[in-house]
């Protein structure tokens, strides 16, 4: 994610290399269309169908659905900010699943007849932006010169995670106190993450030139894929590429501390992980006598 954020137009950027990567054109927009239609209909269904699918008390495995006020995510990410566990609360629900042939970790389901047709269509995406994902990874390659082959090699499983977000509608007061907010500000441990948003807007990523300066993320349609480094790039690449802090908090239409009510939010998150064994080590074309290695090796598990 650019500094002042930046949309990826996906068909013009591949399209100019079609030929040497493999484009592949699985995930359409009408894809993505069907994605915010169903992932509106989970979050509208009644809090009893989905505690069906909740998740677990403790943070692993990754999986159900999460009330409002169930995660914190300056827990593990404000530590050093000042900002951990107890003096912030985000203000958001939360579905996550995973690959469905994960060897670890089962996905949590509601029955078919709860809401039709939901896990066909979310297991389909998937492995659709997974094929997406090994082409970002193909052209990210080619771009640094670096194997193309090892750095797929890294992904193979698909052990991803794949997250449906809903922010409801708040007083805009609500945030006023500096603890409360949509999310709180934080890193991802992936590679890199694709995210598709709604036209409320409140993302803000932070500038790497001037700590504590927040920009706005907005998108042109949900169709946009905003592309966000995250901390396994950071790792890989020798702090070459850094992982983008971002939040969401207030759209750049409503005034801090006024009176309005935020809209609900929607957006959905695909995590592009390593394989869990996958070693972190800064890959060797980053190490230089002038460049050294920043990091140990560590998997993408651990």
């Amino acid at each position: 994610m650019a500094s002042k954020g930046a949309t990826l137009d996906m068909s013009r950027f591949f399209g100019t290399r079609k030929e040497k990567i493999g484009f592949c054109q699985d995930l359409l927009a009408d894809d993505i269309h069907t994605l915010f239609e169903i992932t509106r209909a989970f979050f509208n269904l009644p809090h009893e169908e989905k505690v069906k699918v909740e998740h677990a008390p403790e943070a692993n495995p990754n999986r159900g659905c999460s009330y409002v006020g169930q995660e914190n995510v300056a827990n593990i990410s404000g530590h050093e900010k000042g900002v951990g566990p107890g003096t912030t609360r985000d203000i958001k629900e939360t579905l996550d699943m995973g690959c469905p042939d994960d060897s670890l970790v089962d996905n949590l389901w509601l029955l078919e007849e709860g809401l039709p047709g939901f896990r066909s269509f979310m297991e389909s995406f998937y492995s659709k932006a997974f094929q997406t994902e090994l082409n970002i990874l193909s052209a990210l390659a080619i771009t640094l010169g670096i194997s193309e082959e090892h750095l797929r090699l890294l992904y193979c499983r698909a052990e991803n995670e794949f997250r449906l977000l809903h922010y409801p509608a708040i007083p805009a007061s609500e945030l006023s106190d500096g603890f409360a907010t949509r999310i709180a500000e934080h890193t991802d441990f992936d590679t890199s993450t694709m995210l598709f948003q709604d036209s409320v807007g409140g993302l803000q990523v932070e500038d790497q030139t001037q700590p504590g300066v927040f920009h706005d993320v907005e998108s042109s349609a949900c169709t946009d894929i905003i592309l966000n480094i995250g901390d396994s790039l950071q790792r890989l690449t020798n702090d070459t590429f850094k992982a983008a802090c971002h939040r969401v908090t207030y759209p750049p239409t409503v005034k801090a501390n006024g009176d309005e009510i935020i809209p609900e939010r929607y957006s959905i998150a695909y995590f592009a992980k390593p394989n869990r064994n996958a070693p972190l080590l800064p890959l060797t074309e980053f190490i230089t006598d002038e460049t050294l290695c920043k990091y140990d090796s560590i998997t993408a598990w651990e």
